[in-house]
């Protein structure tokens, strides 16, 4: 069994050795490093913290940019690096984030600057400090609970920004939101959710922000309805950080107002096909080569993409028939991408045809346009790609305009292409295509044979029926080890309720509290608290919170696992003994 398992080791590695080779043989040339930075808001009080996200699209071992110029405007108060990899659809990504929590030394407008580091260069950014307002009734409340929105009425599909800020002035043990928010005839998108800390009228405050965009379906009164939440205060008697996790707390149960929304009919000048309501409305053109060298039967790909900000990508229409005499299209599936922040969701379409001449001579691509609404002008706009000229050559060796050959995502099947004398251009034209899938196909069939021998051993040595080391429960616990790794506080949280559940056959999301309760280990304890303070602690404990680490959470997670596995196996060879046969009796 020993010898199989190495030889499916070394099989395995060697595998992956000629799958990396092929890739990169086949592999379009890698992009230049580029370094970007963004914000989690762009709009603050000079009371509130903010996030600074620099990105570099590559790993990075020990190195980072130069954040010293950032200490004229902004304090530092922690800095966190995270690095990512992964593997879709054979296409790989990776990327290293460092993460900022600033604090604004100045009210006005204030400029990230531009950041250098292994020669790529990020943008400079911009961020819009006021003064901090003073309380409504001149008493600051422990807790309370504020939604705006971008906008008092909105045209119908027209996107809407509710942001909903739960204030605590107090520390906290746990908070919940006791429903999603749900609106009447509207469709809801949760796009951001953040924490940071506010002073009002000189008290602290730790608000958690949530931003929902809102799509009406339908003319009237739209109605936002109430919220509420579920707050388990922290217990002032005792002291440290485990005394006040595990001690009872006080349950308080805080709600918001509703608000109600004017919803608009769709203008009567509007002579668009589909209703666009959007702030902005893109359409930009591509091509994967020079479109000033067509030449009949070989394929170049036109992508075309188009934008819309404050629309989702659901929301966009298909684009006008390229088809013109002189040329066969072969339509790809259409690409849906949806970027949510704070700001909203920028909605992406993109669409890919693969144009084939079939004569020489001059060929006109016919303009393009889509009628959209500029909801801040409040006036019908037009999104155009100019007309184009093409001059198609013949194609070469011939005198004649050679048949059609289809490109590689061609739908088979067009009698055009059937006719015997094309077989030579098409091989011609195929084969590096033809050869890149052999060689694929042949490393997946190396691929399932490893597989295949491996899994009797995998079998054997896993227990079946085992509740904690089902796939669904290994599944919740890899996605907290990802939130770890990512040290982002609530997202562990929630894997962490989802594990919880899971692991303990808990009815219910498994609490903080749940989890400590059960794993009855020192370690987890101390961590689960420091995790309880970066949710719902303020500065009241008189430390730093903004530099969590999940590591240590992590590592004291997986030494009780390791623990409590070896405990129930312990458990079972107990109870499968058999008992003695003459049991003698003192």
């Amino acid at each position: 069994m020993t010898k199989l398992f190495l030889s499916n080791r070394k099989l395995s590695a060697a595998v992956t050795v000629v799958f990396l080779f092929a890739s990169l043989l086949f592999a379009a040339p890698a992009s230049a490093a580029e370094l970007t930075s963004s914000l989690d808001r762009t709009a603050i009080s000079e009371n509130e913290t903010l996030q600074l996200t620099v990105r570099l699209n590559e790993q990075v071992g020990f190195n980072s940019p130069d954040f010293t110029a950032l200490e004229e405007d902004f304090d530092i108060l922690g800095q966190q690096r995270s690095s990512q990899f992964r593997s879709i659809n054979g296409r790989t990504e990776a990327w290293t984030d460092w993460t900022l929590t600033l604090s604004p030394k100045s009210i006005g407008t204030l400029s990230i600057p531009a950041f250098h580091f292994e020669g790529a260069v990020s943008d400079p950014v911009e961020v819009t400090v006021t003064e901090a307002s003073a309380s409504a009734d001149g008493a600051p409340q422990e807790i309370f609970v504020e939604v705006e929105t971008n906008k008092s009425d909105v045209f119908v599909q027209e996107e809407l920004l509710v942001t909903i800020k739960v204030h605590t002035g107090v520390l906290l043990r746990d908070a919940s939101m006791n429903e999603e928010l749900k609106v009447e005839n509207a469709v809801v998108e949760n796009v951001s959710e953040t924490a940071y800390s506010k002073q009002i009228d000189g008290r602290l405050y730790r608000v958690l922000e949530m931003v929902y965009a809102i799509y009406p379906q339908q003319s009237g009164s739209l109605t936002i309805p109430s919220l509420s939440w579920n707050l388990i205060m922290a217990t002032d008697r005792g002291s440290g950080l485990r005394y006040r996790f595990q001690a009872p707390g006080e349950l308080r149960r805080v709600r918001s107002e509703p608000k109600v929304i004017q919803v608009r009919q769709q203008p009567v000048q509007y002579t668009g096909d589909h209703w666009l309501p959007t702030r902005e409305l893109k359409l930009e053109q591509h091509w994967s080569s020079d479109p000033s060298r067509f030449v009949v039967g070989e394929p170049i790909t036109r992508t075309i993409t188009m934008t819309a900000d404050g629309l989702t990508s659901a929301q966009l229409p298909p684009l006008p028939d390229q088809t013109v005499p002189g040329i066969k299209v072969y339509q790809d599936k259409p690409q849906f991408d949806d970027l949510k922040t704070s700001k909203g969701i920028l909605g992406t379409r993109i669409e890919s045809v693969a144009i084939v001449p079939t004569e020489a001579g001059e060929l006109t691509l016919p303009e393009m346009s889509v009628a959209w609404w500029d909801t801040e002008a409040e006036r019908e706009r037009i999104a155009t790609i100019p007309a184009q000229v093409l001059e198609i050559a013949p194609a070469a060796n011939s005198s004649s305009n050679l048949p059609l050959v289809p490109p590689s995502n061609a739908p088979a099947g067009d009698e055009d292409l059937n006719d015997a004398s094309d077989t030579e251009v098409a091989v011609v034209q195929l084969w590096p295509w033809m050869l890149s899938n052999a060689i694929f196909a042949l490393l997946a069939c190396i691929f399932l044979i490893a597989w295949l021998r491996k899994r009797p051993a995998q079998q054997t040595t896993e227990p079946r029926g085992r509740t904690d080391q089902s796939r669904e429960v290994q599944e919740a616990f890899d996605a907290v080890r990802r939130a770890c790794s990512d040290n982002n506080p609530r997202a562990v949280r929630n894997a962490l309720g989802d594990w919880g559940r899971l692991y303990w056959q808990l009815p219910h999301a498994a609490s903080l509290q749940d989890i400590d309760h059960r794993c009855g280990s020192e370690a987890v304890t101390k961590e689960l608290a420091k995790l309880d303070e970066i949710l719902y602690g303020t500065q009241q404990l008189g430390r730093n919170v903004d530099g969590w680490r999940g590591d240590t959470l992590w590592r004291a997670l997986v030494k009780f696992k390791r623990n409590d596995k070896k405990k129930r196996l312990q458990e079972k060879a107990n109870s499968d003994q058999l008992a003695p046969l003459y049991p003698t009796t003192q």
